[in-house]
């Protein structure tokens, strides 16, 4: 879904996250860019009452909100958002996926704060 969403595919990026969504209900970032791609009013598929994929952190929350202000092109609070919740984070791999999670496309100065705090806790 995210790279038919970057190639400019909004049907099949939403047919790709609808799939997503059918296998883990309330996918956080499936959910956000299922929404995102054009969900037209209808109601996100779901697989009947499975639980909640995983717990959430406060580098989980801080990811799925800066996908949000990402994909409605306000990057620069996305990535001020993410930078906060990493100096609130406990040591360890919080937001590991940054680098990499393709909704973000996490490039340009709005990252740089975020990214330095990933590498240093990394360290």
């Amino acid at each position: 879904g995210a790279m038919r969403w970057r190639r400019g595919d909004r049907a099949q990026a939403r047919e790709a996250f609808a799939q997503a969504l059918r296998r883990v209900e309330r996918h956080p970032l499936a959910s956000i860019g299922w929404a995102a791609a054009g969900s037209d009013g209808l109601q996100p598929p779901t697989l009947g009452g499975s639980e909640d994929p995983q717990p959430r952190t406060i580098a989980d929350v801080a990811i799925a909100r800066a996908v949000a202000l990402t994909l409605g092109g306000r990057r620069v609070e996305a990535g001020r958002l993410v930078d906060d919740a990493l100096a609130a984070s406990p040591p360890g791999n919080a937001a590991w996926v940054l680098p990499v999670e393709p909704l973000l496309a996490v490039e340009g100065p709005e990252w740089d704060a975020a990214l330095a705090r990933l590498r240093s806790r990394a360290a």
